[in-house]
């Protein structure tokens, strides 16, 4: 499972990149929150210190997935994995997540990167399996 989410290798369907990419924004959601109540909540001692770095080191796992995932994404189209420098440019970035690894069909058919993912559902449930 650890190689489908934070590994950079193959391809991925548009639904199991939609389902990692709401769900990475769950997570960070969760983080901040976390975050945020262990700041507010306990003084600054060390295990309250200790708290918001774990949080801060899944945050890091988050962007890392991330990363993967958009790349992996991006060799689904036939793209290379550099294109996704793109979505750190303001608007533009945004734009490019979206449109470009959001709702551009995958290659059909075997492409560079290797085997078309799993169709629809499979491919989802196939993230977490």
């Amino acid at each position: 499972m650890l190689t489908k989410v934070f590994g950079f290798n193959g391809r991925m369907a548009r639904s199991a990149w939609w389902l990692t990419h709401l769900g990475s924004y769950a997570a960070y959601l969760a983080a901040l929150i976390v975050t945020a109540f262990v700041a507010d909540f306990f003084p600054p001692d060390p295990a309250g210190w200790a708290n918001i770095l774990v949080v801060w080191l899944g945050f890091v796992a988050i962007v890392w997935m991330e990363i993967a995932t958009g790349v992996r994404r991006l060799h689904d189209i036939d793209m290379s994995g550099w294109f996704y420098l793109l979505a750190f440019i303001p608007l533009l970035g945004l734009f490019f997540v979206l449109v470009v690894l959001g709702f551009t069909p995958g290659t059909p058919g075997p492409n560079r990167y290797g085997p078309p993912p799993k169709p629809g559902a499979a491919a989802a449930a196939d993230v977490f399996a």
